[in-house]
């Protein structure tokens, strides 16, 4: 686990001095399986997003997420982390203190932004170039229907509730996915 964890902490400071991040992301996950990445990618944004380097964080889930090169058989892991770890995220950050909770938050909402976004121009240069157009599995668009569907069904959940009120209230990302209006969440 040195490994995943120091390409990610070297990433980050990458980003920090402005310069751009590399991961060998398929080293890593032959290290790690992919839900543990993205468990530990949490983390280590979740302690540099406390120390005040939320734009760094939502850079280098972009990064990680949607443009890294990768292989053809590695997983998609924009996917995963939207679908399935971002659920057991969500449940942790429910039972967070209030100043955590509303950091936690605000880096949920900044990495979902950021990474749905440049899923979708991603997605749209490469099907101006080939045929093969969603090169991070499901359609950006797809995945975002599915992320409304899953804030609302999460009941009990302030911090579902938050992050899908913050997204409906963001101009651009509405602008971006306009069935992400706060009139269907």
């Amino acid at each position: 686990m040195d490994h995943p964890r120091l390409a990610i902490r070297e990433a980050l400071q990458f980003a920090r001095n402005g310069k751009a991040p590399s991961i060998d992301l398929d080293r890593c996950l032959t290290i790690t399986s992919p839900s543990k990445f993205i468990q530990l990618l949490w983390s280590e944004l979740s302690v540099a997003a406390s120390l005040g380097q939320m734009e760094d964080c939502s850079r280098i889930a972009a990064f990680v997420f949607v443009a890294v090169p990768r292989a053809p058989s590695t997983p998609k892991l924009l996917p995963l982390f939207i679908h399935i770890a971002l659920p057991s995220i969500i449940s942790a950050i429910d039972r967070q203190q209030p100043q955590e909770h509303a950091m936690s938050v605000e880096l949920v909402v900044a990495i979902l932004s950021s990474v749905l976004t440049a899923a979708l121009h991603l997605e749209r240069a490469v099907h101006m170039v080939c045929d093969n157009k969603y090169v991070l599995g499901p359609s950006a668009i797809s995945m975002v229907r599915k992320l409304a569907a899953n804030l609302r069904g999460i009941k009990h959940s302030r911090t579902s509730a938050l992050i899908a009120k913050r997204l409906a209230a963001s101009p651009s990302f509405v602008a971006t996915f306009p069935m992400f209006t706060s009139a269907e969440i």
